[in-house]
């Protein structure tokens, strides 16, 4: 749950994406360990792979992470 508020928000994206494919894989691995036909497994291992894009992709102007960045970024210029 507090994952995917965490991607909504743009706080903390590429570790909470992160975080979630890990969480994925756990998930797939469960499924698929009883000797489940690999169906069953699929759901769960194709979101991980998405969250691995969105990793990739990062968390885009309109995120948290983009504002704190900037307001870091605007504080170390006005300094000098």
């Amino acid at each position: 749950m507090f994952g995917g508020i965490f991607i909504l928000l743009g706080l903390f994206y590429r570790p909470m994406a992160l975080f979630l494919v890990g969480n994925l894989m756990m998930a797939a691995s469960i499924e698929l360990a009883p000797g489940a036909p690999l169906l069953q497994g699929s759901r769960p291992f194709e979101e991980g792979v998405f969250y691995i894009g969105v990793v990739f992709a990062g968390p885009g102007r309109y995120s948290l992470d983009h504002l704190f960045r900037n307001e870091v970024g605007e504080e170390k210029h006005n300094h000098f």
